[in-house]
């Protein structure tokens, strides 16, 4: 015999070893929510420029509606315990970050559950949305009021 026919030989396997996806960045996350919105509003506002009531700005009131209730809703469902996707996760950051959860040398979200600091930086989280809003309101919206 010769000394390669005793040899063991080893099945190859020809499928690409893949690596894990990397998470997104929180600013990713962040830039790609604010270019949604000024593309859409710029797009809105240059199709309905040559009427006399200017529709973007509900619009954009809408959207920026829209983004303040994810960010409340994701930081109450961390408050509860649930497992987030992480650019859901990013946005639940936003206000847990005051409380000291999910920054570098903070504690991490899967600890915020059923905190008395998650629960005050969600309800001033709540309360400074509405303040906002109701803010932008009064600028954006004035024949309202």
């Amino acid at each position: 015999m010769s000394k390669t026919s005793a040899r063991r030989h080893r099945k190859r396997s020809l499928a690409p070893k893949t690596k894990p996806p990397k998470p997104v960045s929180d600013r990713v996350v962040y830039m790609l929510l604010a270019l949604v919105g000024f593309f859409s509003i710029a797009l809105f506002w240059m199709f309905t420029s040559d009427s006399s009531v200017p529709y973007w700005r509900p619009l954009a009131l809408g959207y920026i509606t829209a983004i303040a209730f994810l960010i409340n809703f994701y930081t109450f469902q961390i408050y509860r315990g649930r497992h987030l996707e992480n650019w859901k996760q990013a946005l639940a950051r936003v206000p847990l970050r005051f409380a000291g959860y999910g920054t570098k040398d903070g504690k991490p979200l899967e600890a915020a559950h059923d905190h008395p600091e998650t629960r005050m930086a969600l309800l001033m989280s709540i309360l400074i949305s509405a303040a906002i809003l109701v803010g932008l309101g009064l600028l954006l919206l004035p024949g309202l009021v």
